[in-house]
């Protein structure tokens, strides 16, 4: 009779150390719910009630179907509540107290409660006491996770908690102890810092009661239990229950792993391992990825040490079985490829793995595969396939997979694995030397290529072939380079020229490493070091790498960029850029060079066409955000500029650059204050001579000449010292109008042969002094034509129509003809 706001109680449902639960009636809606009040013992203590509170917006940031749904939080009269579905059925536990559960039936309540998991570590929510008590059974046979009273959403920080038996919730800074003792992982034992692998581990001990209706660690006393966890492992399900399988003892012995790294890395893995063998798909067929346990890693490690002494090269092979898929498959993510190494500083191995097949699917027209760039940032994650997939332009298929390295030795297992259905639709093994590492990628991209029944040409099928071997120290240093190059840090990239030349010389005919030295030197120029210092050892590296390898996409989009932004060569540059798209059609580099390569030569729209190129395979790339708004600056869009800056802070809320853009976008709109305050942000977060120049033509936009002015004489100042730009400097002097000073400046970018000046006929900047006798030397130093906009070769967008070609009746009354009608139809 008691009413809570509009919720009037009905009857009591159960109690428990942190409330109170009730069957209610929501007078509002004329439905019954669940009523979780907090007990006025706990409701006057202000760490109880900021639990009881977390628990709300824990769950109410969730909404599936495997995780209890809350309606309502509020506050009468003091007494604190939380409104619930009201769920007809059992607890777990309730089960648990009549039998053991078949196997069949733990795997539909497994493959639920990690499917809840996942939506909850999505969330950054951590459960930390799953057991039993909190799995609700549905009558209508759905799984339920309860009870997030002890969640957190933030696993870089301890949350409060209360002390109750037998849940142990005493201080939560580091070194205390947060959940239900037969449950807790050895690190809650320990009260260290968890993170979703805690629940895990929390989730294989409630697999394990399920199947044998026993605790998978119990001893006399709290103690021998706590004891039990950190020291023994538990005898498996299958050796003392009928009809429980060793794939799926392997499964809760992975779960029930002490260290967390061991497991399985994130609930979406589990399951999708469990739901595979609820189907049966993977039960014989596909090998165990997960990390081996340590005495069996010293076995695999012995053997194939053994092996090796025998001069044996194995080969495991798996097929899977077929299975049904949701459609072609045309475009694939290859996401970071696990090192099962058990150390920590092998990762730059597996990412190197993962760059190396990444670049061999590439190779593939007829496939979109995103690149190492936005793959890399899914290392370790938890986000299910599915939103991978939504995130990465709809993607149809993943590869996933492992690495091993065990001296010089190299094992990969991959999977092919469908984005819709989340089946798996090939996955093989292969052990090799690690001087024939990189057959392996080779081996995987054929295979991929295979089963996706994928066309490619009689010269991709050659690339795909070439797999030369290679020194495994020179190779080292290369995958090191590489990772030192991809944390796009000045003194990282430094470091990775030092191992691209350590593995040049180790391997004086290893073309990869002068493509990668080659990158490594153009990128030098986006930390304003001196184009005459850097750009002819970047070329001298690329035709180096082209003269081992002529294949090499990386290396022509290089020397693509080095003929537009050095040598000035136009047909040069767009040969190069043309070939490394041909070659590998997915490469962000060398659309985002063709892009400026047109916008150079003012066709704006194909410009903005290669940039959605690049964007497809690499949506997370604030370098392609940063040309969009590039270009729509030079086309005079200045709305545009402004939202793809915006965008661009999405990615980055601390990169400087789009700041800076967006600075100048606003400004150009005429909103210049805040134009003022974002190009002022860009400079606080890189004080720079890119950053300074940009707020120096806002301030000049302004009207400020005295504060514009300031920024040349600082820019100035710098010159002495260090290379600046003085192309950029000059866009802020012909906004103050000092046109002479302005031609003085222009001079010196010419002679500096900064790599700005190809887009002077196409930028606006210098539209108050083209009609200056003085410019037209100025274009013929770069080689552009003297008559500005002559080489604006697109058609106004106006004058652009859009049709489509609808297709060809075929008239032969012959179905088997229609192949024809339909390739007319395409060749229109």
């Amino acid at each position: 009779g008691t009413k809570l706001g509009p919720y009037e109680i009905l009857s009591a449902l159960g109690a428990g150390g942190m409330g109170e639960v009730y069957r209610a009636k929501d007078t509002k809606l004329d439905r019954e719910v669940a009523v979780k009040v907090l007990p006025e013992r706990l409701a006057r203590n202000a760490d109880s009630l900021a639990r009881f509170e977390r628990e709300a917006k824990a769950i109410a940031a969730l909404s599936h179907p495997n995780i209890l749904a809350i309606h309502d939080f509020g506050s009468e009269d003091g007494v604190s509540f939380l409104v619930m579905e009201l769920l007809e059925g059992e607890t777990l536990r309730a089960r648990l107290k009549r039998s053991a559960i078949p196997q069949q039936k733990s795997l539909e309540y497994g493959v639920a409660m990690a499917d809840g998991l996942a939506a909850a570590h999505a969330k950054g929510i951590v459960h930390r006491d799953l057991k039993p008590e909190n799995v609700f059974l549905t009558s209508g046979g759905l799984v339920k996770i309860l009870d997030f009273g002890l969640a957190r959403t933030d696993p870089s920080q301890p949350a409060a908690g209360d002390s109750n038996t037998p849940t142990v919730t005493l201080d939560t800074r580091p070194g205390t102890i947060i959940g239900t003792i037969n449950y807790m992982s050895p690190e809650q034992i320990r009260g260290q810092k968890l993170d979703a692998r805690t629940d895990i581990f929390s989730f294989g001990c409630v697999l394990y009661e399920m199947l044998t209706a026993r605790r998978a660690f119990q001893g006399e006393t709290s103690a021998d239990t706590m004891t039990a966890i950190l020291n023994e492992e538990p005898e498996t399900p299958g050796s003392s229950v009928a009809g429980v399988g060793p794939e799926l003892d392997r499964v809760i012995t992975r779960c029930l792993e002490k260290k967390p790294e061991h497991r399985f890395h994130a609930a979406p893995d589990l399951a999708f391992t469990l739901r595979s063998m609820l189907r049966g798909d993977e039960t014989r067929n596909v090998p165990d990825t997960g990390v081996v346990r340590t005495r069996t890693l010293m076995i695999v490690a012995a053997g194939i040490v053994a092996l090796m002494a025998a001069g044996f090269l194995y080969l495991a092979s798996q097929g899977d079985v077929p299975i049904v898929r949701g459609g072609p498959i045309t475009s694939l993510a290859v996401l970071p490829l696990e090192n099962l190494a058990q150390d920590a500083s092998q990762d730059y191995f597996a990412d190197g793995m993962t760059d190396a097949l990444i670049t061999d699917l590439a190779k593939i027209s007829t496939l979109r595969v995103m690149s190492p760039a936005t793959v890399l940032r899914y290392r370790g994650t938890q986000t299910p396939l599915p939103r991978i997939a939504q995130e990465l332009n709809g993607v149809d298929a993943f590869v996933i997979g492992t690495v091993l390295r065990v001296g010089a030795r190299v094992r990969i297992t991959a999977r092919l694995i469908e984005s819709i259905t989340e089946q798996v639709l090939w996955t093989n093994s292969y052990e090799r030397d690690l001087s024939d590492v990189l057959s392996i990628q080779s081996d995987v991209a054929r295979a991929i290529a295979r089963e996706i029944q994928a066309t490619l040409t009689p010269e991709e099928e050659a690339r795909l072939a070439q797999a030369p071997s290679v020194t495994p120290s020179a190779y080292e240093a290369y995958l090191r380079g590489r990772h030192d190059l991809r944390q796009m840090r000045v003194d990282d990239t430094r470091q990775a020229i030092d191992w691209f030349e350590q593995a040049i010389e180790i391997d004086p005919d290893f073309a990869s490493a002068y493509a990668g030295k080659a990158d490594a030197y153009l990128a030098l120029v986006a930390y304003d070091l001196a184009p005459k210092d850097i750009m002819p050892q970047a070329k001298e590296a690329a035709l180096k790498a082209l003269e081992l390898n002529e294949t090499l996409a990386e290396a022509h989009a290089v020397l693509g960029m080095v003929r537009l932004s050095f040598d000035w060569d136009w047909e040069g540059a767009a040969e190069e850029f043309k070939r490394a798209i041909s070659l590998r059609p997915t490469l962000p580099e060398a659309h985002l060079g063709y892009a400026r390569y047109l916008t150079a030569m003012g066709r704006y729209d194909d410009a903005v066409a290669e940039l959605g190129w690049a964007k497809e395979s690499d949506p997370f790339s604030i370098a392609s955000t940063e040309d969009y708004f590039f270009v729509f600056y030079l086309t005079r869009h200045f709305d545009k500029v402004v939202e793809y800056s915006r965008e661009a802070l999405k990615f980055d809320p601390d990169a400087w650059m789009p700041h800076a853009w967006l600075g100048i976008g606003l400004a150009r709109m005429g909103e210049v204050d805040e134009g003022l305050a974002e190009a002022q942000h860009a400079v606080r977060l890189y004080r720079n001579p890119v950053p300074l120049a940009a707020l120096g033509e806002v301030y000049a936009i302004a009207g400020k000449t005295e504060q514009a002015r300031r920024i040349v004489d600082e820019l100035d100042e710098m010159r002495k010292t260090r290379y600046t730009c003085e192309y950029r400097t000059a866009a802020i002097t012909v906004s103050l109008g000092a046109y002479d000073e302005t031609f003085e400046r222009l001079a010196t970018a010419c002679y500096d042969r900064s790599d700005c000046m190809p887009y002077l006929n196409a930028d606006i900047r210098w539209d108050p002094i083209r009609d200056d006798p003085r410019f037209g030397p100025v274009q013929e130093c770069v080689g552009l034509p003297p008559e500005p906009g002559a080489l604006t070769l697109a058609a106004p967008a106006t004058e652009k129509i859009m049709l489509a070609v609808l297709p060809f009746d075929n008239l032969s009354n012959d179905p088997e003809q229609e192949y024809f009608s339909d390739g007319m139809t395409e060749e229109m």
